[in-house]
């Protein structure tokens, strides 16, 4: 699956997942609070703490909720998120793809259309702390049994908890799930 994010005036194409746009939008991604209104109800706060703020507030009141599959009737393959921030800004949108990358194993790339191509850029100076705050946050709530990797965690729970019988009538194995999970985590252990 490929998902990707983008700024609304680096792409004339994709869903909205903030207010500020007229275009299609995916509003069960819209953020409670903008990085802006972080900012100014704590003007006295560092700007780490002040990260951790917001990746808090959107993974517990945004993401948080989803459970380990109902994400996926909002986001399909090829989709492009967007929200108003420039790519250089802290933004919900690079939340919402640390969690997929993290939770679910999707790399999503931030891109930009120059005459109806798509190129990627580089994720900004903030995400690589968003994802490791959101990492802490998501070992704190999920079982990570002897994993390591957040996905190959949640694949392994996804195969306990899985209804054996009912994958019987689809020709899967139970096992495919913990080998999933397997790969996810030989893959992580790699980088």
């Amino acid at each position: 699956m490929k998902v990707y994010t983008a700024c609304y005036k680096n792409c004339n194409h994709g869903y909205a997942i903030d207010t500020c746009s007229s275009k299609e939008s995916i509003e069960v991604f819209y953020p409670t609070s903008s990085w802006e209104e972080i900012i100014s109800c704590n003007k006295d706060i560092s700007l780490e703490r002040l990260l951790a703020l917001f990746v808090f507030e959107y993974y517990d009141n945004i993401l948080k909720p989803f459970n380990k599959k109902s994400i996926f009737k909002y986001i399909k393959d090829g989709f492009v998120l967007l929200s108003k921030e420039d790519e250089t800004e802290v933004s919900h949108r690079h939340i919402l793809a640390a969690y997929l990358e993290l939770f679910y194993d999707i790399a999503v790339r931030e891109v930009r259309e120059i005459d109806g191509r798509m190129t990627i850029r580089p994720r900004n100076r903030y995400y690589d702390e968003i994802k490791n705050i959101l990492s802490t946050l998501i070992k704190r709530d999920i079982d990570m049994k002897t994993y390591t990797s957040i996905a190959a965690a949640v694949a392994a729970d996804v195969a306990e908890r899985v209804n054996v019988e009912r994958l019987k009538n689809y020709s899967i194995d139970q096992n495919t799930f913990f080998d999933l999970a397997t790969e996810i985590e030989k893959r992580n252990k790699k980088m």
